[in-house]
């Protein structure tokens, strides 16, 4: 009985290690996403700017 428990106390770990490394994927790309995004808005920004000028 004691086998299957820590058996299952591993499986649980690295059950909660894979569920942790694929959002940190998430993450990452979200990330990156947002800084794209900023970057876009960053250069519109400046060519407005320099329409202006």
């Amino acid at each position: 009985m004691f086998g299957l428990t820590f058996l299952g106390d591993i499986l649980v770990f690295i059950g909660g290690f894979a569920v942790c490394w694929v959002f940190k994927d998430q993450i990452i790309k979200l990330f990156l996403g947002a800084k794209a995004f900023a970057d876009k808005l960053d250069a519109k920004a400046k060519a407005i700017r320099d329409a202006v000028k």
